[in-house]
């Protein structure tokens, strides 16, 4: 999302916690069926997929703000975004697009570029590197626009224009979370036009968070992308990693980041971005985003934002939080790769049962899991999305096999005798190890 946005995006908060502006939503129960079908992905150019080909298919993993070159005396490098398991990096829009095409090139990562001119997307059409083309920002959060059907007429043109000149390349908007009115009609609107449907969520605010759901919770914004969209096209999600002072986000803790991520693949998501490399660029915006070298402040700079303020100065605990948030990405951004053949293929088709002890089995289960079927077996995710400890009872054919903990580090599991204990915003993860003859 854009740094000059996030002042407004507090007046906005404040309209929706009218009660009269709220919208419900339909339960989400604990076992999502979402992409059964095939998961709709698209490869490193942004071409759409709908089956998965170990080759071709693509998981974005990407970091929003990306630099390189130097810039207020500091040097940057798409190395360090390599080496922390990111595949996607968002230009910062400071920068051309011929020297975050070269950067992205020269160290094997896709870009996505924001409001490219004619004359880019000309430049970049025969690219490898260059993953969408974005366009239009946050353009829901505008609901005071009175001509908005003109805007989108206005995009629709911009993206057919583009397509003409770069056939096959995704061509998509970011929105935000706002499903609910008085912004729903636009944000289902503007999040079907795109060959993305892509939007923010940011949930952590305060001091604690007690859940990930709501009117504009994670899963709920996630799962009403994919209803617009039919399932039929990929659904991006832009997730919280960055503190402000502006509407009181604060930083994620690993648990809680953890569970945003796989609240958003369970519910359908085919791609993940985090919000946003800290830098100068995010400081103006009064953000501290996630980077292995932060620092209290960046310095003097320009105020690209034009809010008049100066750029956000942090303590050095802010600074130590924002590096563990970056070797949390990493070690998260692990994950993601190596589960990316599960995540891309389609949900299997398993009759399995899902019981929260004390209740809660069927709508609004704090416990959400997805089974993927890779063709070589079952994986199984599965998240809390409550800020509180669950025990959950699984029941699987016995057809299926065997469950096992996917990762190695994950601990000891119980849920070979039907329960198990999932810590709040705890994430498990199982493959099945087929039975011999079966």
């Amino acid at each position: 999302m854009s740094i000059a946005w996030i002042a407004i995006l507090a007046v906005a908060a404040l309209v929706g916690l009218n009660p009269a502006t709220w919208y419900v939503d339909p339960e989400l129960g604990a076992i999502q069926t979402v992409h059964q079908d095939g998961a709709p992905h698209t490869d490193r150019r942004g071409q759409p997929m709908a089956r998965y080909d170990a080759v071709r298919s693509f998981l974005p993993i990407g970091v929003y703000h990306g630099l390189t070159g130097t810039h207020q005396g500091r040097n940057y490098d798409f190395a360090t975004l390599k080496q922390a398991g990111f595949n996607t990096v968002h230009g910062w829009e400071g920068q051309t697009l011929a020297p975050l095409h070269a950067a992205a090139s020269r160290r094997g990562l896709q870009l996505i570029y924001h409001n490219p001119t004619d004359a880019d997307v000309l430049a970049g059409r025969d690219s490898e590197s260059i993953l969408a083309w974005y366009l239009d920002e946050e353009p829901t959060l505008r609901q005071w626009d009175p001509d908005w059907t003109e805007r989108l007429a206005t995009f629709k043109a911009r993206r057919d224009r583009i397509r003409e000149m770069d056939p096959g390349r995704a061509v998509f908007v970011l929105d935000t979370p706002y499903i609910d009115p008085p912004w729903r009609e636009r944000w289902l609107a503007w999040n079907r036009a795109g060959d993305v449907s892509a939007h923010w969520n940011y949930p952590l605010t305060g001091k604690s968070t007690n859940a990930l759901t709501g009117r504009r919770g994670v899963p709920e914004t996630v799962a009403t992308a994919v209803d617009a969209v039919a399932g039929q096209k990929p659904v991006w999600l832009v997730v919280q990693a960055f503190a402000s002072p502006l509407w009181d986000w604060r930083m994620p803790k690993e648990a809680e980041l953890r569970a945003m991520v796989y609240a958003g693949i369970v519910h359908g998501a085919t791609g993940i971005i985090y919000f946003a490399h800290d830098s100068f660029v995010t400081r103006d915006g009064q953000v501290l985003g996630a980077a292995p070298r932060a620092e209290i402040d960046y310095g003097d700079s320009p105020d690209y934002n034009r809010d008049g303020e100066p750029p956000l100065t942090v303590s050095q605990e802010d600074v130590a939080n924002s590096r563990l948030l970056w070797s949390a990405i990493a070690r998260l951004n692990g994950e993601l790769t190596r589960l990316a053949p599960a995540i891309l293929s389609p949900t299997a088709r398993v009759d399995y049962a899902v019981e929260i002890e004390g209740g809660a089995d069927g709508g609004d289960a704090p416990v959400r899991t997805l089974l993927k079927d890779t063709g070589e077996g079952l994986v199984l995710i599965a998240v809390n999305v409550e800020n509180k400890p669950v025990r959950v009872r699984f029941s699987f054919p016995k057809s299926v096999g065997t469950p096992k903990p996917y990762f190695s580090g994950q601990a000891e599991s119980r849920i070979n005798d039907g329960t198990e204990s999932f810590a709040p915003f705890a994430v498990k993860v199982f493959a099945f190890v087929r039975r011999a003859g079966s």
